[in-house]
């Protein structure tokens, strides 16, 4: 062998054997949702969503059976709020530790991401990140050595979990800033309400697609599609008109009253910058602030979890790039 060419050799090698180290100065950095990924039990945990759109996979959230399916490549994997029992293909399987839902987003262990997914895995424990690797290069979380102080009784199993809906347990947990409780605010003249807690308040079944940013809301034997930027509501073979479209703020899906007061039938009532929404069975009072709490999203093609809006830079594309309904 020239010794030119051994010289090529040794360096193909050296470059198949860099670490996690190495990896780290050539990632990204993964946005999370405002949810900080955290060791817990000798795993690391990261939000499923952030994870399933910086991959291009497909998520699928049900809210009645707190399960999420992702799909990505080949592989199909269901996973069960706070079960070790997953299904890969539909077959069970038993994770290491469940998928736990903080803040109003699930967060999985990063190892399912490689057993399940074959989605290459590093630890890099001098900068403490964690990096996942997909088609187009690595990125990286960085990780809390340990859970936030607020959800650590309900990971011990002490006490009601600071995730409870909101128009119960949620709404008293004031001491808590990071607690998922979106409230309602006025943009363009239109009042806007969180689409999960609606789901929630009123009991429906709600599925998000984070591919094609669409939730499917069945209520009362009553189906309804909403896209993200549309006015039009499919609803069996027709299409619902609303004065105005859902959209997305800070990573959660907001719906205007009108589609609640219309079509689920929900009747709402303002007094002094609080909206009382009231069901069959109960009332749920929200506070209304007086514009949105961050950027309002309404593109077509924009998903929850995106970080600038379509056609203003970045990777753009069929699941790329970017909760949530779910």
């Amino acid at each position: 062998m020239r010794k030119g060419s051994s010289w090529v050799v040794l360096a193909l090698i050296l470059g198949g054997l860099a670490g996690p180290q190495a990896v780290a100065e050539r990632t990204m950095a993964i946005s999370t949702g405002g949810v900080t990924p955290f060791l817990f039990g000798g795993y690391s945990y990261v939000p499923l969503r952030s994870a399933t759109d910086f991959l291009g996979a497909a998520l699928l959230w049900d809210s009645v059976e707190d399960r999420a399916v992702v799909t990505y490549g080949s592989h199909e994997l269901g996973l069960v709020l706070g079960s070790t029992t997953a299904y890969y293909g539909g077959r069970p399987v038993v994770l290491p530790a469940p998928p736990l839902l903080i803040d109003g987003r699930m967060l999985i262990p990063t190892t399912v991401l490689d057993r399940y997914l074959e989605v290459p895995v590093q630890w890099d424990g001098v900068h403490r990140r964690v990096l996942i690797r997909r088609e187009r290069g690595w990125g990286y979380y960085e990780v809390l050595s340990h859970p936030p102080s607020h959800v650590v009784p309900f990971l011990r199993g002490h006490g009601p979990p600071p995730w409870a809906p909101a128009h119960g347990y949620r709404r008293k947990a004031r001491s808590y800033p990071t607690v998922y409780a979106p409230t309602a605010f006025v943009h363009s003249g239109v009042t806007y309400v969180p689409l999960r807690d609606v789901a929630s308040f009123l009991g429906a079944a709600l599925l998000w697609d984070s591919v094609n940013g669409r939730a499917a809301l069945t209520y009362s034997g009553r189906e309804f599609g909403l896209v993200i930027g549309s006015r039009t509501v499919q609803h069996g073979p027709h299409g619902i008109h609303l004065s105005a479209p859902p959209v997305i703020v800070g990573n959660i899906v907001f719906v205007p009253t009108e589609f609640c007061e219309r079509e689920l039938g929900v009747e709402v009532g303002h007094a002094d910058k609080v909206l009382k929404l009231k069901s069959p069975k109960q009332t749920w009072e929200v506070e209304v602030a007086p514009a949105p709490p961050g950027r309002v999203y309404s593109g077509k093609a924009k998903r929850a979890g995106d970080k600038e809006p379509p056609g203003r830079g970045g990777s753009r594309g069929r699941g790329r790039g970017r909760g949530r309904g779910g």
